[in-house]
């Protein structure tokens, strides 16, 4: 009886060491969901179907981009860090997932713990652009029109903790000015309104706006970051102007997987992912939209996890200094 209770452990036990290599093996073996935590049409949106297209390339599936967007992105981390641990969906994120945390009590999820990293894929830097009927046309008149008009100027925002509040927020400490922001659910919606004149500004990636400013419908003033964008010469950099403080609103785009999903997938995800940043495909795209991708050994979960805790450091700084606690 002992001998056959042994074989038959024996058995089960051999039957996991020889599935659980093959069931990696195949994957991915069929399609993934990529959450967007923003919506559709907005630039995180487009960074995400760029993404997403470069990753089912390598992969040999398809990876579908799911706009789960509200609560500045906090909504769609916590459905990432719901989601079942076997690499089929998984999360695209940028400063938010730092904001997030900082600026809300109840988000539901530990940027730390609830994800295993699998790396960087792209940042951009951060422009401010403004409605066309605005008085002002210089980042230096814009500053005195908030200092005269103070709280009546409003900036759209895509939710509290989204990279387009964090850069509101960083304009207010720049200039010294306290301005009212206005929440929506993504920076789609929010560009419709700044276009039709019912919200001043905006501050988000080159990638949304610039299509944008050359229609003539916003206006651009300001852009974070060491370089300035092609096709707008007139643009100056934030730290040129007295506005340095900008620069922490560049926004950098993450990839995560549910907590305790498998490490050959996330070594699998992971060289898709670094495969991604060096497709020319990827690299000719994201150039035409003032982005960068990240080198091959950042586009690993050692170079997220860095990242994540360099800004969770920074920006903890900054906010205490302004006072902001969750709320």
């Amino acid at each position: 009886m002992f001998r056959k209770a042994h074989l038959l452990v024996s058995l089960a036990l051999s039957w996991v060491a020889l599935s659980a290599p093959a069931q990696a093996d195949d994957y991915p073996s069929r399609p993934i969901t990529l959450i967007a935590p923003y919506a559709a049409g907005g630039g995180f949106d487009g960074v995400a179907r760029i993404l997403g297209e470069a990753m089912g390339r390598n992969l040999g599936q398809r990876v579908i981009v799911q706009n789960t967007e509200g609560a500045g992105g906090s909504i769609g981390a916590r459905a990432g860090a719901r989601a079942t641990a076997d690499g089929y969906t998984l999360l695209l994120h940028h400063p938010g997932m730092v904001t997030a945390p900082l600026l809300m009590k109840n988000v539901q999820f530990d940027p730390m713990q609830s994800y295993e990293f699998v790396g960087l894929f792209l940042y951009s830097p951060a422009l401010l652009v403004g409605r066309t009927n605005l008085p002002a046309n210089t980042i230096q008149e814009l500053v005195e029109y908030m200092k005269t008009h103070k709280d009546k100027v409003t900036i759209a925002s895509a939710g509290v903790g989204s990279g387009t509040d964090l850069c509101a927020m960083l304009l207010e400490q720049a200039a010294g000015q306290t301005i009212t922001h206005v929440q929506y659910r993504g920076a789609g919606p929010a560009m419709i309104d700044v276009e039709a004149g019912r919200v001043d500004l905006l501050c988000e990636t080159p990638f949304a706006l610039v299509p944008h400013i050359r229609s003539g419908g916003v206006k651009p003033f300001v852009v974070s970051g060491d370089k300035m964008i092609d096709g707008l010469p007139d643009v100056p950099l934030a730290r040129n102007v007295g506005l340095g403080a900008l620069d922490l609103g560049v926004t950098w785009y993450g990839l995560y997987a549910p907590a305790k999903t498998p490490a050959p997938v996330i070594d699998r995800l992971s060289q898709a992912l670094q495969a991604a940043v060096q497709d020319p495909a990827v690299l000719d795209r994201t150039r035409r939209l003032e982005m960068t991708a990240y080198k091959p050994n950042e586009a690993t979960p050692a170079g997220l996890k860095k990242q994540l805790q360099l800004q969770t450091e920074r920006l903890g700084e900054v906010f205490h200094k302004a006072g902001i606690k969750p709320q």
